[in-house]
């Protein structure tokens, strides 16, 4: 068992952490946002209520409702290309293209797009840029970006040309000339052949062809059933439309099982079609393809991963109605191996469940025409006219649970192992760049250590607005061996990486534009603790707080200090404020006066790690009328020792 998950994990390892698979999964988290307005405005648009939609019809003239649907459009319409301009640019940078350069990447690769799918001829459908062309979108994107940097990277095909004041922006442009003409060419060329072999626009349209001539004489048995199903999920699963692909075969096949039955019912007969497509939509795609309610149930009730289960937060109310967009592409099912077995399976395995349950009467045949968005429940009712069409989708739902639960403990896992590999790679070269004295800029990174980099930043937001970060302290001893303060130190356990270090999370905060939150929660949580330590105590305890150069030089400093002394009622004896040697020897008249404001407040001065670069006793000799200045601020025991 253990044998078989490590091969497990290696395939998973493997695909998931090649670059055009990474480039995919960013790239589709780029979308995400769309995706989420996306997907609730699809709720107000398609709320299977008849007083609402009558409402929403009639609502300031019916304006609220066109507003509504242009939105929808502009998140769904052009998905296809909106793919392919995130995971064309994501590539460009995975391969470490400056930000800059990797512009042209998308560019070219739309343009692609376009020549690909013959826009000029007859036959041609807008809906090729939405979600039908999502499949071609990510192939083109990925394949057109290999193409195009390839022959970028060659001297035959960059032009020479430079005259002294031409821009670089076009000396840059003009290099990328022939690679993206030959890059267009290519995938206009492939077009052209497609359509003189097989007389079709596009090869969107070959695919659909292909799968109608394959469902033709099968009839309406549940093999036939079983292979629509698993047609749908494996298009899905490569990001093409499944349920819009194979709706030819859907309207031809399964819809009229419906029909028939309502005609027997009609003429005073039982119904005799198990099998349609209201069948599939309730009692087997509950929350949309790949039965993903129960993938959103069990993330919200089995994860212990915090972005895992906010994910699901957000899915659970458009997933209810069966809008899972959000899901497919944001978790993201689509080419995410760990996900591929219980995506394809469990609505193969409910499909003969539910068969089964209706053939030996457990469940009443399918005789209600349901819209897709009714929620679960309601719709099994309504589709079946019995109460036993509701039992039937919980049962199923809790059979989905089971499938679903071990995938996604093992995506957990995995999920754990890649990012403890990519913490330490972040690591090994955060402190290599420090020792070297180097600036690193970790959040402009596209690889996976920018992405752990974003995700602490991230994370560390939330621990800031929600007092996650805590302060530890190192007690101080004078000669006589007696505790006379101590030193504060930040400390941030995150819930994957553990105890992160200080210096990476003000390096982080500073990225970020988090700083001053930062430095203003340790303040505050400083002068809590002090509150708590003195009150009561005659012989009041002392504590030093580390204050960067950045917050001290700050013009709101000053206040943030007030505050936090005059809130948590400390005096200003006991806070010591330790700084940097750069701060203190600056020759910056604003700064010197700061600090013999704070000084004559009652604030003692610290100087940190005191002699070890500007206070040396080089510099202290070379230096001495700033020294002078800076020890009449700091008085004689201001030193830390």
């Amino acid at each position: 068992m253990q044998t078989r998950q490590n091969f497990t994990m290696k395939i998973l390892n493997f695909m998931e952490n090649s670059i055009v698979f990474l480039a995919i999964r960013q790239g589709l988290v780029s979308a995400a946002p769309l995706l989420l307005v996306g997907s609730f405005v699809l709720i107000f648009l398609s709320l299977p209520i008849d007083w609402y939609q009558g409402f929403l019809q009639n609502l300031l003239g019916g304006n609220i409702q066109a507003i509504l649907q242009m939105i929808k459009e502009g998140c769904f319409d052009f998905l296809a290309i909106i793919l392919l301009i995130t995971i064309s640019y994501r590539y460009a940078r995975l391969k470490n293209i400056r930000a800059m350069r990797a512009i042209s990447v998308p560019v070219v690769a739309v343009a692609s797009y376009i020549a690909f799918l013959g826009m000029h001829k007859e036959g041609f459908a807008v809906s090729s840029f939405g979600v039908n062309g999502m499949f071609v979108a990510i192939v083109t994107a990925i394949l057109s970006s290999m193409l195009f940097l390839k022959l970028r990277s060659l001297a035959f095909f960059r032009l020479r040309f430079h005259t002294a004041g031409t821009e670089a922006d076009f000396v840059e442009a003009l290099s990328s000339l022939l690679p993206a003409l030959f890059t267009i060419l290519s995938f206009a060329f492939a077009n052209q052949c497609i359509v003189l072999l097989f007389g079709v626009v596009s090869i969107q349209e070959l695919f659909t062809q292909s799968i109608v001539t394959m469902f033709q004489g099968l009839g309406r048995t549940l093999f036939s059933g079983l292979l629509f199903i698993f047609f749908v999920h494996f298009f899905w699963f490569f990001g093409m439309h499944g349920g819009n692909i194979m709706d030819a075969v859907s309207q031809n096949l399964f819809a009229s099982g419906l029909q028939e039955n309502i005609q027997n019912i009609a003429a005073g007969l039982p119904p005799t079609e198990i099998l349609s497509k209201t069948f599939f939509d309730t009692l087997v795609l509950m929350g949309g393809c790949g039965t993903t309610l129960c993938l959103v149930l069990a993330l919200l009730l089995f994860s212990k991963n915090r972005s895992l289960k906010t994910l699901g937060k957000l899915a659970f109310l458009p997933t209810g109605f069966n809008i899972n967009e959000l899901l497919v592409f944001g978790l993201p099912i689509v080419l995410n191996p760990s996900f591929l077995l219980p995506f394809l399976l469990l609505p193969l395995l409910l499909t003969v469940f539910s068969y089964a349950a209706t053939i030996f009467g457990f469940v009443p045949l399918v005789t209600t025409a349901v819209d897709w968005t009714v929620p679960v429940l309601l719709s099994g009712y309504t589709a079946t006219g019995s109460i036993a069409g509701s039992i039937l989708q919980l049962v199923n739902i809790g059979i989905g649970l089971v499938v679903y639960y071990p995938f996604v403990r093992l995506y957990e896992k995995k999920r754990m192992i890649d990012f403890h590999k990519n913490y330490a790679d972040l690591l090994d070269l955060w402190q290599r760049s420090s020792e070297n004295g180097e600036f690193l800029s970790l959040l402009d990174r596209g690889d996976q250590i920018g992405s752990v980099a974003k995700m602490l930043a991230t994370d560390l937001q939330y621990a800031i607005q929600n007092r996650e970060l805590f302060m530890c302290y190192q007690m101080q001893f004078n000669v006589k061996n007696y505790c006379v303060g101590a030193e504060s130190l930040l400390r941030w356990r995150h819930d994957l990486a553990g105890f992160i270090p200080p210096p990476l999370i003000i390096a982080l905060a500073k990225e970020a534009g988090l700083q001053l939150e930062l430095e203003k929660l340790v303040l505050q949580m400083v002068c809590q603790d002090l509150h708590k330590i003195n009150d009561g105590r005659k012989e009041q305890f002392v504590v030093s707080v580390n204050v960067t150069t950045d917050f001290l030089i700050d013009p709101c400093f000053e206040k943030e200090l007030a505050q936090a002394v005059n809130q948590n009622k400390v005096l200003p004896q006991v806070l010591w404020i330790e700084i940097t040697e750069q701060a203190a020897l600056s020759n910056a008249d604003s700064t010197l006066r700061k600090l013999t404001r704070l000084k004559e407040k009652g604030h003692r001065l610290i100087i940190d790690d005191f002699g070890m670069g500007y206070t040396s006793l080089l510099y202290l000799q070379d230096s001495l009328l700033i020294n002078c200045k800076t020890r009449r601020i700091f008085g004689k025991t201001g030193y830390n020792e």
